[in-house]
């Protein structure tokens, strides 16, 4: 269980490093 909380935590971290790249990049398009 402790592994499964672990991986959720991740998920929850790279939600928004993943989301940082997209408006970034459309920031320097624009």
């Amino acid at each position: 269980t402790s592994n499964a909380t672990t991986s959720e935590k991740l998920m929850h971290l790279m939600k928004p490093i993943d989301a940082l790249p997209k408006s970034v990049g459309e920031g320097f398009a624009q």
